[in-house]
């Protein structure tokens, strides 16, 4: 399961992943991601939950993969991830993602991300506690 929510007032983008994805839904997934970044300008931030998802089979990790890269290709400026207890998971996403050009930063709430985010794009590079 996922959901896909653009915000284009705060130029962002929140994605959540459950349970096991398939390469079929993993395919549904960059679709809609694509059709989300036309909301968004370059510069925007992506913020992805992964605490409930299965690690993915390597066909949909690469259709994954090739979201990624069209997200970084697009001009995405951060990515917050939440990982929770999903550690391999998280690991997995983080591979994928080096391979799509960028690393990703982890945090354990949306709300946290969201400060993050908003730290970063004030030019701090560290979150106040």
């Amino acid at each position: 399961m996922h959901h896909i929510t653009p915000n284009a007032a705060k130029n962002r983008l929140y994605l959540i992943f459950d349970g096991k994805i398939d390469a079929a839904e993993a395919k549904a997934i960059k679709d809609e991601v694509s059709r989300a970044l036309k909301s968004l300008k370059s510069g925007f931030c992506v913020v992805t939950d992964l605490t409930k998802l299965s690690p993915l089979a390597e066909d949909a990790r690469t259709i994954i993969q090739d979201s990624m890269t069209e997200c970084h290709k697009k001009g995405m400026k951060l990515v917050i991830r939440l990982v929770g207890d999903a550690v391999v998971t998280g690991n997995q996403f983080q591979r994928t993602s080096r391979a799509a050009g960028y690393t990703a930063s982890e945090a354990l709430s949306v709300a946290e991300a969201d400060k993050a985010i908003t730290y970063h794009l004030m030019g701090y590079s560290k979150v106040a506690a």
